[in-house]
């Protein structure tokens, strides 16, 4: 007669299928983190909720409700109305910049600009005159600001190349006029480099045919120095590291900064 293997018992059974379902979970359980975390917002990641909990609000100029549908107000009694601002920054910081518009933010030679790029502090954007700007340039000379020098010091070969190397944008007048009220980027020449070449990095003004040009950053109208200069390729403009350059639309006209609301803090 063959031979039949004793079934095991009902409980051996049990125990040996939970143990299974035990290791399986344990294989699981990474996947199912990774899949939720990817439904989290950037702030939410590390923290140890499975379950994302972030939520979208309303859309602009809508007003900003509890989770069951009342309306918030404020201490003056009017409701709390939602701004994406301007940028909107929305998602993370590797994310492409984009007005309210959904149209994105480009730099001076077309490089997506990223919301991790952008100077978000609201003091310092109004006392710059409230317009977007990237953050500091001493960690990134070409986010700085270009020299600028009043028309008449402007030489036409000077104009020229400032012409040629803001091409992209297709109003010049319209841009010397609203971006840098009427003044001229100053462009490196070979000339210009080799005669700089012992006054990087000192206090001496900078002149311009034999003109000292006056930094329109500075309120009491004092010139340009060199310690503030950065400069490297004959063609490109030469920019002052005391300011950030201004973020502007594909007209090359400045962004007009607007915080969000409401602002959240944690």
């Amino acid at each position: 007669m063959p031979r039949h293997r004793d079934r095991p018992s009902p409980a051996r059974a049990y125990a040996t299928h939970a143990v299974l379902w035990l290791v399986g979970l344990t294989m699981l359980a990474p996947f199912a983190w990774m899949v939720a975390t990817s439904f989290k917002s950037e702030g939410e990641v590390f923290q140890r909720h499975l379950i994302p909990k972030a939520v979208g609000l309303a859309g602009d100029g809508e007003p900003l409700r509890h989770a069951d549908g009342r309306p918030l107000f404020a201490e003056d009694g009017s409701p709390l109305i939602i701004r994406v601002g301007s940028p909107t920054l929305a998602g993370t910081k590797g994310d492409r910049a984009t007005l309210p518009d959904g149209s994105g933010l480009s730099d001076d030679v077309g490089v997506p600009v990223q919301n991790g790029m952008l100077d978000t502090d609201a003091r310092r954007i109004a006392a710059q005159g409230g317009w977007v700007r990237f953050r500091d340039p001493r960690k990134l000379a070409k986010q700085a600001e270009p020299v600028l020098i009043p028309a008449e010091l402007s030489s036409a070969d000077n104009t020229a190349a400032a012409r040629r190397w803001f091409a992209r944008y297709p109003d010049w007048d319209l841009m010397v006029r609203e971006r840098w009220g009427g003044r001229i980027p100053l462009m490196l020449t070979a000339e210009l480099k080799d005669a700089w070449k012992d006054f990087g990095g000192t206090a001496s003004p900078l002149s311009v045919a034999g003109t000292a040009v006056a930094d329109p950053g500075r309120r009491d109208g004092s010139p340009y120095l060199f310690k503030d200069l950065t400069w490297d390729k004959a063609g490109d403009p030469v920019r002052t590291l005391r300011r950030a350059n201004l973020v502007v639309d594909d007209r090359g006209l400045p962004v007009p900064f607007r915080a969000p609301s409401p602002q959240w803090r944690g």
